[in-house]
């Protein structure tokens, strides 16, 4: 949604789903099992780029880190279906 709202230039949008995404996180990572700590790192860091690339309003670095938090959410979620 923040990619597509970026598309648009609703950056105020983009910035409520931001805010959204940041406390769904908070909700999820103690949620998580230690053995995804690796990659829950790097999620981390791609949030951050992605709220330093939307306080810019650079729509191309936009594009390119949701792709990067989507495939790493993919791969969380992959290995905490592996360990159940």
């Amino acid at each position: 949604k923040i990619r597509l709202t970026s598309e648009m230039k609703d950056y105020e949008k983009a910035n409520e789903t931001m805010k959204y995404m940041d406390s769904i996180w908070t909700l999820t990572k103690p949620k998580l099992k230690k053995e995804s700590m690796a990659e829950m790192n790097k999620l981390e860091f791609a949030i951050n780029d992605l709220r330093e690339a939307l306080a810019k309003q650079d729509f191309a670095i936009i594009d390119a880190k949701s792709e990067v938090i989507l495939k790493i959410a993919d791969d969380i979620e992959k290995a905490a279906e592996k360990q159940n």
